[in-house]
């Protein structure tokens, strides 16, 4: 069976309900999964072995940029239920890339 204690590492999350009645997470639910998805990535415990990584529900593709920058990571699929969407993201990013890429040359 798989067990992994993460260490909080200064990991500060609060959930509260706003004068609206709404339930509102500090920092916000995804960025708290995009840290911890990293933060396990990362772990020297793993010693850097994760090549590829699979991001169901990828949406807006925000943690692509959080992947793209982690180290051993040299595969990345974004899976999404929205075709469309997902193809308009994608380019959107490969433009950003070859922009970055023919800035640093």
């Amino acid at each position: 069976m798989f067990n992994y204690n993460l260490p909080n590492g200064g990991l500060h999350a609060r959930c509260y309900i706003n004068s609206n009645s709404e339930i509102k997470f500090d920092p916000p639910v995804y960025e708290q999964r995009y840290t911890t998805t990293i933060r396990i990535l990362e772990d020297p415990h793993w010693g850097h072995k994760f090549r590829k990584v699979v991001d169901f529900g990828c949406a807006e593709m925000r943690l692509l940029s959080l992947l793209r920058r982690t180290k051993g990571i040299e595969h990345i699929l974004e899976c999404s239920s929205n075709n469309e969407f997902l193809q308009t993201r994608v380019h959107l990013n490969v433009v950003q890339f070859l922009q970055q890429t023919l800035h640093f040359h």
